[in-house]
């Protein structure tokens, strides 16, 4: 059963970014320009859109644009394919975290992906906590975090991360204070008490990844692809508010996968629409 949404309460206005994945069809500089036009605060960079670019040349595109950026999503791989495959991997994870630097973004989100060749044990308790720890040094230098995301929906058989629990005992084994999670909301999808848990990981939060969907009622089944904020049936203004009761300062990052909505050319007015309901959450009630 899903939470009722709590009554709205006033709340400090976070930043909201557009997360890139949302327009995939869009280019890095449409993308860059409907930050200003649609009234967003920030920018997620997603590499989906740049490999193609060089770093200087993606740094040089944001910093001309003017828009602030509030991550980087993904890197990943570490547990895949031959040594060969884990260095490409570790190698594209050190590019990414210098071009967060440079463009002063606060995280870098990872998809630690499944255990590969390696036992799942071997994978969540040696592996991954080790390379994130290297990670979570290298960013210190860049003044980044790294955000460990847990996959919902069908990506859960691709990773050793696949809940907030499963995170949480992975950021223990990791001990670093610049490593943490990044929070999709369409976890609530499966885990609706999640909404009353906020208390036991909004400390680890670096970033929530912001997305709806609908649900079947009474049995927590999620139904069609992610939606905008407000469109689906998740009580994301309930956890929006108890994050922020609960000291969560940072950025909240649009981050819809909707194949039909990809297709459409113009995202531009559901965009404005996320813009509103996302401003609405945070007015002063009289």
């Amino acid at each position: 059963m899903l939470v009722c949404e709590d009554a709205p309460r006033p709340l400090p206005r976070p930043r909201l970014a557009l997360g890139q994945p949302t327009t995939r069809r869009w280019s890095m500089e449409r993308d860059l320009s409907a930050v200003a036009d649609c009234g967003f605060d920030a920018v997620g960079l997603w590499n989906g859109k740049f490999r193609s670019r060089s770093r200087r040349e993606v740094a040089k595109a944001v910093r001309r644009s003017g828009v602030s950026v509030s991550s980087l999503s993904w890197i990943g791989g570490f547990t895949h394919g031959d040594e060969f495959d884990r260095r490409q991997a570790w190698f594209e994870a050190a590019e990414a975290i210098k071009l967060a630097g440079e463009v002063g973004a606060k995280c870098v989100c990872v998809a630690t992906g499944g255990n590969g060749c390696f036992t799942e044990r071997h994978a969540s308790h040696n592996l991954i906590p080790g390379t994130l720890r290297k990670l979570g040094a290298m960013a210190a230098e860049f003044d980044v975090s790294i955000a460990v995301q847990p996959l919902p929906g069908r990506l859960v058989r691709d990773s050793v991360v696949r809940s907030v629990s499963d995170t949480l005992k992975l950021l223990d084994r990791v001990g670093r204070p610049n490593v943490g999670m990044a929070l999709p909301t369409l976890l609530m999808a499966r885990n609706p008490s999640l909404v009353n848990r906020v208390h036991e990981f909004a400390h680890a939060v670096k970033l929530v990844k912001l997305a709806d969907c609908r649900v079947r009622a009474g049995r927590g089944e999620r139904r069609g692809q992610g939606q905008y904020p407000g469109n689906g049936s998740l009580p994301l203004t309930t956890l929006i508010h108890r994050l922020a009761e609960c000291g969560y300062t940072g950025d909240y990052e649009l981050d819809v996968w909707n194949r039909p909505a990809w297709e459409r050319e113009d995202h531009t007015e559901s965009l404005r629409r996320t813009v509103r309901w996302f401003a609405d959450l945070h007015d002063e009630v009289h």
